[in-house]
């Protein structure tokens, strides 16, 4: 999964029209931290997956 800013999500999503799954997250989440990863292993066969992790 790769980590997006503002900057290439505008890029990405926006400008490219990128079919893909964008996962926000917490770091401090322990209902993310069970989630992420099923998402991970059920997602990427089909779509690009980007992160984007509030602190």
């Amino acid at each position: 999964m790769q980590h997006l800013d503002s900057k290439t999500f505008e890029e990405i999503i926006y400008d490219n029209g990128e079919p893909c799954l964008v996962i926000f997250s917490r770091k401090t989440c322990h209902v993310c931290k069970d989630v992420v990863p099923v998402l991970e292993d059920k997602v990427t066969k089909r779509y690009c997956c980007y992160s984007l992790t509030h602190r």
